[in-house]
């Protein structure tokens, strides 16, 4: 008896942290911005740091942060992650052709990508991400 009940048991708990775990977690920022800048991204890829062989489209883009009318996004294909930084003007947002956050930046901007670049696990994160073994 008492093992079927700790069977049960163990069932009931399987199925409701089932139930309860998380979505994947979404972009980061409101999603017309992350749409924008999801178009941003596949259309700005590879960036000038890099040779451009091939097109992308929304599944290679990984992850975007808007924070503060800042923002990051980060592609990723089988040469490793590429990461571009943005800024919004009053003629929308606009891309700043650099590999990491802006020193012009306000420090709590630059802190709040770089801790994204180095959270474990990443946050912001594209549902639709496809891994290429990159990176």
């Amino acid at each position: 008896m008492l093992r079927r009940t700790v069977a049960i048991g163990g069932l009931v708990v399987t199925v409701f942290l089932s139930l309860w775990t998380p979505a994947p977690a979404a972009y980061c920022g409101p999603p017309a911005t992350t749409t924008t800048l999801e178009k941003l991204s596949i259309t700005t890829y590879p960036g000038p740091h890099y040779p451009k062989y091939h097109s992308i489209d929304a599944t290679y883009v990984r992850m975007i942060d808007v924070h503060d009318g800042y923002a990051m996004s980060m592609t990723e294909e089988d040469r490793g992650p590429i990461f571009y930084f943005w800024f919004l003007s009053d003629r929308g947002w606009v891309y700043v052709p650099t590999l990491g956050p802006p020193a012009s930046w306000p420090t709590q901007v630059r802190q709040h990508f770089n801790n994204d670049i180095n959270a474990d696990p990443m946050r912001c994160l594209n549902p639709a991400f496809i891994p290429r073994g990159g990176g």
